[in-house]
């Protein structure tokens, strides 16, 4: 019920780690050694839905794992303008707990920039609508949010006002080093209201085939 920011620069991966996250929740697998609460768990993909789709049909088949209550969910949504695409968020939420027999525990925003609507990010006065939207989706569904942020190229801080940053119950990061075949992420939090602080993990990423055909 809480709401985290996942920030990086563009081509880090978050929203591969992000989604990797979601699944495992998903799944109720623990994900690199730590316990998860299943439940249903919504990304909604404001960028590259398609491709989205493709990170988690490879997840499944890497885990060998099928019919896991997630969802992808794409189209416009704006979190700025009011609280009407919020609203509207919630309840095709409750729709799909209903199909899925299971309560929503994770949405997940990819990205803020993506779902933001009409609004300007560095304003506080939008930021702050973007911030009541969260809120409304939040006390609707009970579930946690996570949006995904890019951050400037010469800082770690996701870009916009900075009241977003102090919405948040916990944020993270994601760094690399290397080139090609041969980059390393680095996952860290970066800041938490009750919880530790520091480097979570660190990976690198695989290409999975999900399948061939004629060509």
């Amino acid at each position: 019920g809480e709401f985290s920011l996942f920030v990086a620069k563009p081509g880090t991966a978050k929203s591969v780690l992000v989604g990797d996250i979601g699944c495992h929740v998903a799944a109720g697998i623990d994900w690199h050694g730590r316990k998860v609460k299943q439940g249903l768990v919504v990304f909604f993909a404001a960028e590259r839905k398609p491709l989205t789709e493709r990170r988690i049909a490879a997840w499944r088949k890497k885990h060998g794992v099928t019919n896991i209550p997630f969802v992808v969910v794409g189209g416009k949504l704006d979190l700025t303008t009011g609280l009407v695409d919020a609203t509207a968020l919630a309840s095709t939420i409750t729709e799909l707990e209903a199909k899925s027999g299971h309560k929503c525990v994770l949405i997940i925003l990819d990205t803020v920039t993506r779902t933001f609507g009409p609004g300007d990010q560095h304003q506080s006065r939008d930021m702050s609508k973007y911030i009541q939207s969260v809120d409304a989706l939040n006390r609707a569904t009970g579930a946690h949010i996570a949006a995904i942020h890019h951050s400037p190229w010469s800082d770690d801080r996701g870009k916009g006002a900075i009241d977003l940053d102090g919405a948040v119950d916990v944020s993270f990061v994601v760094n690399v080093r290397g080139t090609g075949l041969a980059k390393k992420f680095t996952f860290a939090c970066t800041g938490s209201n009750d919880g530790e602080e520091g480097v979570i993990t660190a990976f690198i990423l695989e290409s999975v085939a999900v399948g061939t055909d004629e060509d």
